[in-house]
């Protein structure tokens, strides 16, 4: 059964949603940690342990979830878009690789099988295509998006001083 690109959006979309909620406080570290590291201070974290329990002592535990909301929708819009413009990309390749096959059957004589292999179907390199083609329109679509949570994940010193 094949599904319908609005299918693969909800899937993409449920996927990402999912995947946000389970691991954002691991994004949260992570994107400290590259920000010390680029601007030149020592890391603000010894270990993994170590930022946890620095992040819930000061700023408790929604410390953990700052720009949750942005990364939800970031998460949601990107997965979700990228899945639809890659099943549209992938019908369009297949379409476009059918139309040619059959313009190559039709000049040998309609007997032949093609040399294509698989009839029609999608080689890797057109899968791989469809995929940067989807990756491409969603970096561009999306980082606005990504760049509001960044900032959001950063501002934990606002965080701590509002909750004292």
């Amino acid at each position: 059964r094949k599904l319908k690109p609005h299918q693969h959006l909800l899937a993409g979309t449920t996927a990402g949603l999912c995947n946000t909620a389970i691991l954002y406080p691991l994004d949260l570290i992570k994107v400290r940690y590259q920000a010390g590291a680029h601007t030149g201070r020592s890391a603000p974290y010894t270990s993994l342990r170590s930022a946890f329990s620095t992040v819930i002592r000061g700023e408790g535990w929604r410390g953990l979830y700052q720009g949750l909301p942005a990364a939800m929708y970031g998460s949601g819009f990107s997965w979700g878009g990228y899945f639809y413009f890659y099943e549209h990309a992938k019908a369009r390749w297949l379409e476009q690789r059918q139309t040619s096959m059959e313009a190559w059957k039709g000049a040998a004589g309609g007997g032949a099988s093609g040399g294509g292999g698989g009839g029609g179907a999608l080689q890797p390199m057109h899968h791989l295509l469809a995929a940067w083609e989807a990756g491409t329109i969603m970096v561009f679509i999306a980082n606005p998006i990504w760049l509001v949570k960044t900032r959001m994940q950063l501002n934990y010193t606002a965080v701590a001083a509002a909750e004292q």
